[in-house]
């Protein structure tokens, strides 16, 4: 799992989507591009040209693919979608019964699911590992596909799986 939250929807955070999706609505036929462009994508990648180095993705890139994503998924989908996060269940008491080996991993530059709470979650899982995916935020398997990869790989591969393929032939956006 990369940049995820276990825990219940906050009052606050149920309020700010409300107030987004008022403003897409308001905004009429260019509304949900607008908030995509000015909140959504700025919250995905925070700091990004301070982060960036001559060998990650172009920030432009990836801002375009959220916003193509978005705008092919459109308005309904956003409310739908926002809908399932204001009604999501506190799941942080259920971890320390999952004896299954699992992957938990974050961006170090992820304000909306830092890193500090993925290591919260990893230290009430038995057999789970952290993996911070360095010069990457929210969207840490698109910012940096190979490092998210190699993650996973190295965990197979710690299961006893075999390797067929080097990571960067598998990591392609």
């Amino acid at each position: 799992m990369f940049d995820t939250n276990p825990g219940a929807d906050t009052a606050d955070r149920q309020l700010v989507r409300d107030d987004q999706l008022d403003e897409a609505r308001a905004g009429g036929a260019n509304g949900l591009r607008q908030l995509i462009v000015t909140r959504v994508i700025p919250s995905y990648f925070p700091d990004a040209g301070l982060r960036r180095s001559a060998s990650s993705p172009i920030d432009a890139q990836l801002q375009e693919v959220v916003l193509a994503m978005a705008m092919g998924c459109g308005l309904d989908v956003l409310a739908r979608q926002s809908a399932a996060l204001a009604t999501r269940q506190d799941y942080w008491p259920l971890l320390p019964g999952i004896n299954k080996q699992v992957l938990i991993g974050a961006g170090a530059h992820d304000h909306l699911c830092p890193p500090e709470q993925h290591k919260r979650m990893v230290s009430r899982m038995p057999s789970a590992e952290f993996c911070l995916i360095e010069d990457a935020g929210h969207l840490a398997p698109l910012e940096a596909p190979s490092a998210c990869a190699s993650a996973i790989q190295n965990l197979l591969m710690s299961l006893g799986g075999r390797a067929s393929r080097s990571t960067s032939e598998d990591a392609r956006v």
